[in-house]
C-alpha cells in the first residue's frame, strides 16, 4: 500500500510541475478576442467559443488551440484551413511566422 501512495504522490507532483512549466509566463489575462483587437487584428479569426491560447512573453509568440480541424469559406471561393494549433508572432496589425493556417484560393 505504501508503494502505491508514493507512486501516486510522485505522479501528482510530476503533473503539477509539468502544468506549472506550461503556464509560467503564459497565463491568459484577457479573452482571445480582446488580445487580437489590442494588436489591431481581426477578432473573428477563430471560433467564437475558442479561448484557449498561450503567449510567450519573451518572444511574443501566440499559440491558439482549436479543439478540431476547422475550415472557413468566403464568397470569393477562398478557404482558410486551421490545424488544431495555430501559431504566429504578435505584432501590431500584421501576421508573421504563421504555422497551422493555410489559405486556399480557388480559381
Amino acid at each position: 500500500m505504501g508503494g502505491d501512495v508514493n507512486s501516486l504522490s510522485n505522479s501528482i507532483e510530476e503533473g503539477a510541475i509539468h502544468l506549472f512549466k506550461r503556464l509560467r509566463g503564459k497565463i491568459q489575462r484577457k479573452p482571445l478576442v480582446e488580445l487580437l483587437e489590442s494588436y489591431g487584428l481581426p477578432k473573428g479569426l477563430f471560433p467564437k467559443n475558442e479561448t484557449h491560447y498561450e503567449v510567450k512573453e519573451d518572444t511574443r509568440k501566440l499559440s491558439v488551440f482549436v479543439p478540431y480541424l476547422w475550415e472557413v469559406g468566403f464568397k470569393d471561393s477562398s478557404v482558410l484551413k486551421y490545424a488544431t494549433k495555430v501559431t504566429w508572432m504578435l505584432s501590431q496589425g500584421q501576421f508573421s511566422n504563421i504555422e497551422g493556417l493555410k489559405i486556399e484560393i480557388l480559381v
